[in-house]
């Protein structure tokens, strides 16, 4: 879930990304606005991408579809995260 930034106007830190955690699944988040990228441990529940990148958010997307074991692990990780 990128977060895009226009002008003034920024999407802050987002619920989402705690719900998403305690519910087992990794997230994506983008690198701008409140506190959003240090809600996702980028790499270990998530990641954390520049939000206009869409080469870089396709390539994530790829390797996360390919990749079952990853998608279980980084879940996991982030329901522990969340509970601490």
């Amino acid at each position: 879930m990128p977060s895009i930034q226009n002008d003034s106007t920024t999407e802050g830190f987002g619920i989402v990304f705690l719900e998403v955690a305690a519910a087992g699944v990794l997230s994506i988040s983008g690198n701008v606005g409140g506190r959003q990228p240090e809600s996702v441990i980028n790499g270990k529940t998530g990641f954390v991408v520049d939000g206009n990148d869409i080469p870089e958010i396709a390539k994530i997307i790829s390797t996360l579809c390919a990749d079952e074991k990853l998608r279980k692990k980084m879940g996991g990780c982030g329901r522990k995260w969340q509970k601490k």
